[in-house]
């Protein structure tokens, strides 16, 4: 049981470091390299920049969720989903993923979500 106990709270640790350097990312535009574990690093920046910095079939896995279309403003000049016209929007992600297929591994497995907002919401 000890054991268990302790294996949460070295979660919640990790939870907790990870939580903290979101919330850093979110004010920088740089690309910034966070070791989370011995197998994890969580990689901060504007993929449009940060991405063509990557050496081919480095990643294993991508895992995004990237900005809906016309629904959020993040306060960052040139975010994606602000486009005024939603085929800027599309050629961005289009170019996204490009890279990230460029990047991930052959055997590599891109997971995103990307949904519609609510009828009325946002620039839908």
């Amino acid at each position: 049981m000890e054991n268990e106990t302790q294996q949460i709270i070295s979660n919640q640790d990790k939870q907790s470091q990870y939580n903290n350097v979101v919330k850093e990312a979110l004010f920088t535009n740089n690309m910034d390299v966070k070791r989370i574990s011995s197998l994890t690093n969580l990689i901060i920046g504007d993929s449009r920049k940060v991405l063509s910095e990557i050496p081919d079939n480095t990643f294993q896995c991508c895992i995004t969720s990237p900005p809906y279309w016309g629904l959020r403003d993040y306060g960052i000049e040139g975010q994606i989903g602000a486009e005024n016209i939603i085929n800027d929007y599309i050629e961005d992600l289009v170019s996204i993923f490009s890279e990230v297929r460029r990047t991930l591994k052959d055997d590599g497995t891109p997971i995103k979500s990307l949904g519609l907002s609510p009828v009325g919401v946002g620039g839908l």
